[in-house]
């Protein structure tokens, strides 16, 4: 785990105590992955960096290029991996990046964005068969083919939130505070709820 310090830690997990620690000169914000022998974190100031489990080393590094002037609710996804290695990470300025977790080469990079003031990628992206779904603070959601990039659709609904799914079904949780049930395969919102109170 990380702390606002830009130290990273790894902790023994039947005791608790310290393995290794690194500093990594950033904020880190959002939970790292595991994949195979590394740790992959994403951080405040838009890179991801890849660990060695072992001992906290450095595998390798990458930088996003986010303007300092960009006006945001300090957030980006934790990164998720696919079952070919690819890592895909959401950032504060809409950029979505696909990398290597192997060696954090570009796999594909696109921008988007946002239907109001905050672009945010804050949710993890989520992943399906052949489609990858995402979700600016501000809107909108879409799915994303896995594939070649490409918007398969696009709905004007915003989100902080993680994605979640069961059957052909999305559930978002909206950044108004109502949840939505979502059409995986037309994007269509199929029932909203506002939370009581």
């Amino acid at each position: 785990f990380g702390d606002d310090k830009g130290w990273f830690y790894s902790l023994a997990r039947e005791k608790g105590e310290k393995v290794w620690e690194t500093n990594l000169g950033t904020e880190i914000l959002t939970e790292p992955v595991i994949w195979r022998d590394r740790v992959i974190v994403a951080t405040a100031e838009g890179e991801v960096i890849a660990l060695k489990r072992e001992d906290g080393s450095l595998l390798w590094r990458r930088g996003n290029r986010i303007p300092p002037f960009k006006m945001s609710i300090r957030g980006n996804s934790p990164p998720v991996i696919d079952e070919k290695g690819i890592l895909y990470v959401g950032f504060f300025d809409g950029t979505l990046w696909a990398l290597s977790a192997v060696n954090g080469q570009t796999r594909g990079e696109r921008q988007f964005e946002g239907g109001g003031g905050f672009t945010d990628i804050d949710a993890p992206p989520a992943l399906d068969t052949g489609r990858l779904y995402i979700a600016l603070f501000d809107g909108p959601l879409l799915a994303i083919s896995r594939e070649n990039g490409k918007t398969v659709w696009k709905i004007d609904l915003g989100s902080g939130s993680q994605i979640a799914g069961e059957g052909g079904i999305l559930y978002v949780s909206g950044s108004r505070g109502v949840l939505h049930a979502v059409n995986k395969e037309s994007g269509k919102v199929v029932w909203s709820s506002r939370a009581p109170g």
